[in-house]
């Protein structure tokens, strides 16, 4: 038996570009995100008769319709090397729905305690009264910006951990993602620039441009996310090594 020749650089990033782009399922996903943007947005749909409670709750089924999809084409793209279909994202999506939302529960209220420690320390080191707190405010809003800029790079090589392993333990799989961060990072400008070109370009955008500005350059953000995302899981599928941590590369 002939062995498949290791496939370069080029070739894994265009093949993963080719499977994003021709999956159904990530444009499913994406259609269904640009549907929650307009809810949040109240921009497009007609939704002034549904009132206040409707309207959370129409948001609301929608995430909770999103993270179902994503997260069995997250596992879809894990568990094979081709595109993804719509009924293969909804299938996958049953077994790993429960314990990817209870991850993203976690996740976030990890976060709410880092911020709180880290407001608390900002507080008790600092003598804010009222007269000061727009300062505080002020200066606090780069380092928010920082982490919405490590946040995403992070977020692309834990999740194809988490569902190439099937492992959805927080500690676990987030460990095995730093330590690939480290082993790797010296050839992750890739990565860097699909998750922060998308970023960049969303800040960049004047506060008045028309909503269809926003949604093209989040619908561009999107692919490019899910093209790092398969580039992620096809290297660990390449390199199982780099989960286990036992050899470094």
């Amino acid at each position: 038996m002939n062995q498949q020749p290791t496939p370069t650089e080029s070739e894994q990033r265009i093949r993963a570009a080719v499977r994003v782009v021709l999956s159904p399922g990530v444009w499913l996903v994406i259609g269904l995100q640009v549907v929650f943007v307009t809810l949040r947005t109240q921009t497009i749909l007609p939704l002034d008769d549904i009132g206040p409670t409707g309207l959370a709750l129409a948001i609301f089924g929608t995430l909770l319709i999103l993270i179902y999809l994503v997260s069995g084409t997250f596992r879809s793209f894990a568990l094979g090397n081709n595109t993804v279909s719509i009924y293969e994202a909804l299938s996958r999506g049953k077994e790993v729905f429960t314990p990817f939302l209870w991850l993203l529960v976690q996740v976030g209220l990890l976060l709410l305690f880092v911020l709180f420690v880290l407001l608390s320390l900002f507080y008790s080191s600092q003598s804010v009264d009222g007269a000061n707190i727009e300062q505080l405010v002020t200066e606090t809003v780069p380092n928010v910006r920082m982490i919405a800029m490590v946040v995403p790079f992070l977020l692309v090589y834990w999740f194809p951990v988490v569902f190439s392993t099937n492992d959805f333990r927080v500690f676990a799989t987030l460990r095995s993602a730093l330590r690939i961060i480290w082993q790797q990072l010296w050839k992750s400008g890739f990565l860097a620039f699909l998750i922060f070109f998308p970023i960049v370009a969303f800040w960049l955008l004047p506060d008045n441009s028309p909503l269809i500005v926003f949604l093209i350059v989040n619908v561009i953000g999107e692919v490019m996310g899910w093209i790092a995302y398969v580039y992620c899981v096809a290297s660990l599928a390449s390199n199982p090594s780099w989960v286990t941590g036992t050899t470094s590369t």
